[in-house]
């Protein structure tokens, strides 16, 4: 193992040896044992404990708007995850790199790169997520012709326009898919009078969330908590009822990206504008957004392939490729 390359997101979290691909992506959940204060489990087998745990026992997710909220939370996940990758937790004799969102302050950058050097690696690099998504989405950053990337995740959207190594302009905010999921969550509280906890909210996104309109409209059935008889009820909701609830969210989004733009020397908005924006993380997914962007900016707007690992597949080139590696310091 030569390398090891860390995305560590408000939602999911990556894993990868530089070489070997992808290990591991799971949730970024841990499982706390109240009384003895011992995490006792990180990832998939976490959330979907959550909403089900004992008193004794709490689900917590230890990053909030893609940088750490509880550093010694986060830093238990990283371990578990790496044990559950790799078999082991300490990695002496080789480097690592992570990602933090490109508004992160020096304190949040200090913080991952703790979290990652407790590990035992020699040095750690710490590279702006949207940067990452920009590399693994195959764009040179490297040249002076401008690359647009707004990468989409689940606490932060980050849109940057890069040149010459460097986010030229950007903007970064707090809204994600996890603002999604609670918007859902709010709307079949106020519609249905059900209580739905964090996995259906994601769920019911992941499965009607839409952008735009779907040329037919897609319904799904879900089970909640009545607010009246706090019985179990299931529901039925349509993909138009949930671009509505994430409608303010989508253009929070799309505003940013409208931001970035505007902010943009002319000479990079030529070059973004022959190219187009590059749309990376989670939610990219989300049905109709390329369109929306495109829209809202008149700019090409694409969803690049398997947008969920751009940031790690970048990472990866950055730790093998000299030429990316000069344009940061390892700490």
């Amino acid at each position: 193992m030569r390398g090891i390359c860390i995305d560590l997101g408000t939602s999911n979290t990556a894993i990868a040896a530089l070489g070997r691909g992808a290990a591991l992506s799971e949730p970024s959940v841990v499982t706390i044992d109240i009384e003895n204060s011992i995490i006792t489990d990180a990832g998939t087998p976490s959330k979907e404990a959550c909403g089900k745990t004992p008193e004794n026992i709490a689900t917590v997710k230890p990053l909030r708007g893609g940088v750490i909220a509880d550093y010694s939370a986060t830093e238990g996940m990283v371990k578990l995850l790496m044990k559950k990758a790799f078999k082991r937790a300490v990695f002496t004799g080789i480097d690592a790199i992570v990602t933090v969102p490109s508004n992160a302050t020096q304190m949040e950058r200090l913080a991952a790169t703790e979290v990652v050097k407790n590990l035992g690696v020699n040095s750690v690099y710490v590279v702006e997520g949207a940067m990452a998504a920009a590399i693994g989405a195959g764009m040179n950053v490297a040249t002076p012709t401008g690359s647009m990337v707004v990468d989409i995740g689940g606490g932060t959207t980050d849109a940057a326009i890069i040149a010459l190594g460097n986010i030229a302009t950007g903007i970064s905010i707090k809204k994600g898919g996890e603002d999604m999921d609670a918007a859902i969550a709010a709307y079949v509280k106020r519609n249905y009078n059900v209580l739905v906890g964090d996995n259906t909210a994601e769920r019911i996104k992941n499965d009607l969330g839409c952008a735009i309109e779907r040329p037919e409209i897609a319904r799904g059935k879900y089970i909640g908590r009545d607010m009246l008889s706090g019985l179990p009820k299931s529901f039925e909701i349509n993909s138009e009822e949930v671009r509505e609830a994430i409608e303010e969210v989508l253009a929070d989004i799309t505003e940013a990206v409208i931001l970035a733009l505007e902010k943009a020397p002319s000479e990079l908005l030529s070059d973004v504008m022959e190219s187009g924006i590059a749309l990376t993380g989670g939610c990219a997914s989300i049905y109709g957004i390329a369109d929306l962007i495109a829209k809202k900016t008149s700019f090409k707007a694409a969803v690049i392939q398997n947008p969920i690992r751009c940031a790690l597949r970048g990472e990866e080139k950055v730790l093998s490729d000299k030429r990316y590696r000069r344009l940061w310091n390892a700490s």
